[in-house]
């Protein structure tokens, strides 16, 4: 049974697992959770009022395949409708850019897709520990439309992926060890949906999350008021 195990999963896992791995792979699967990692901040000082509003745009750069181009094309309305709803969330008034929005006092948030790598189902599926994984890289800038002001307040690249979980071969292998199949893929907290079909759906909610939270970092630093922080 271990010479069938991946060659890249960890050598304690292709030992016959006692009680302690399995009460383990709990807390493995909980911190192989990640978000976006957040990178090449680039910020400005401002004297200039909170934005009125944010017009929030996505649009995607040159992909190197199809599979990508389609992907990006696919994420970009859902990680501006993400953004949209984050940013509504903490009462920040929020739309969708569109041509001629754009109001005296109002910012853009420009996010601009890099990559969106879709990965592979199956090999997140049945292999995990990072195989396959969908991919998403965002730029985000924030850019002021007062003509008296710096037009890029602040800008940041995110990285987002689908992490690290095992898939199914992991638990396979242990439940046949074990006879135990149904109690370790539910208990042991194997999320077989998020796994076959997850897909960029992760990324992109993280992505959002990420940059609403840099914004608020952002907030901070120019002394304006980030609404809920009033109401905590």
């Amino acid at each position: 049974m271990q010479d069938s195990l991946p060659k890249t999963m960890p050598a304690a896992l292709k030992r016959k697992p006692g009680r302690a791995a399995l009460a383990g792979l709990s807390l493995f699967l909980l911190s192989s959770c990640a978000g976006a990692h957040v990178s090449n901040i680039a910020s400005v000082s401002t004297t200039t009022p909170a934005p009125s509003e944010i017009l929030v745009a996505v649009d995607t750069a040159p992909m190197p395949n199809a599979d990508q181009t389609r992907a990006a094309a696919a994420v970009a309305p859902q990680l501006q409708a993400a953004v949209v709803r984050r940013l509504g969330k903490a009462h920040i008034a929020a739309i969708p850019y569109t041509a001629g929005s754009a109001r005296p006092g109002a910012a853009v948030l420009h996010v601009s897709i890099q990559q969106a790598d879709p990965g592979s189902r199956a090999e997140r599926f049945l292999i995990g520990f990072g195989m396959g994984s969908a991919k998403l890289e965002a730029r985000a800038d924030l850019e002021t439309t007062l003509p008296s002001a710096h037009s890029s307040l602040t800008a940041f690249d995110t990285a987002s992926d689908t992490g690290i979980k095992p898939g199914l071969i992991l638990p396979g292998g242990i439940a046949l060890a074990t006879g135990n199949l149904i109690h370790l893929a539910i208990g042991g907290g194997i999320d077989v949906v998020t796994n076959l079909n997850g897909g960029l759906s992760k990324p992109t909610n993280s992505t959002a999350t990420a940059i609403v939270k840099q914004l608020h970092r952002y907030y901070r630093s120019a002394g304006w008021v980030w609404p809920t922080d009033e109401e905590s």
